[in-house]
């Protein structure tokens, strides 16, 4: 006895008639299915679902580019990973985390820049006692 099959509608191969997800391409068929899987905005935020693992070390890495001394080196990383987590979220809308791969490469460039630049200060303010 044979289950009565369908086309899907995304990709075109045959899948069971009462399938709400395709076994093939992972499509929701039916919208409400679709609602239950997605995380919802406060699980999101707190929890890294849904996001390449290059933005949450872009928003990371970022963060410790605050460091004294160090913060050149994470400030770097920051910037190549979120380029990265951008560049992969594009090639898959349904993935999240623009905010944290944008954060990873704004504030992993401007803070090293400050570090060096503060830097230069002191080094000029020094030379300029002696």
């Amino acid at each position: 006895m044979f289950d009565a099959t369908k086309t899907c509608p995304m990709c075109g191969e045959q899948i069971l008639a009462v399938a709400r997800k395709c076994r093939h391409c992972g499509e929701y068929l039916d919208p409400e299915a679709r609602k239950q899987d997605r995380p919802d905005v406060l699980e999101r935020s707190l929890l890294p679902v849904g996001r390449p693992i290059s933005a949450i070390a872009a928003g990371y890495l970022a963060l410790f580019a605050f460091l004294p001394l160090i913060g050149l080196i994470p400030g770097i990383l920051a910037v190549i990973f979120g380029i990265l987590a951008l560049n992969k979220i594009n090639r898959d809308p349904s993935l999240c985390g623009k905010g944290r791969a944008w954060f990873g490469i704004i504030v992993g460039g401007l803070v090293p820049l400050l570090w060096i630049g503060a830097f230069i200060v002191a080094v000029m303010m020094d030379n300029g006692h002696r």
